[in-house]
């Protein structure tokens, strides 16, 4: 299921930044710190910019 989680997220912020759109991604309060924090790595690493962690909210 994480796996699915993670691959559906990279899917859609690649799609979407193609046209130089902002995504939003949520992450249900339940999702482990490792699936997180390797989405966020991934869209810095293909030139995206994570610009708010509201996890702690």
């Amino acid at each position: 299921m994480l796996r699915i989680l993670r691959l559906l997220t990279v899917l859609t912020f690649n799609a979407l930044t193609v046209y130089g759109m902002s995504v939003i991604i949520s992450f249900p309060k339940t999702t482990p710190n490792d699936v997180v924090q390797d989405t966020k790595s991934h869209i810095e690493k293909n030139g995206g910019v994570v610009g708010h962690d509201l996890r702690n909210i």
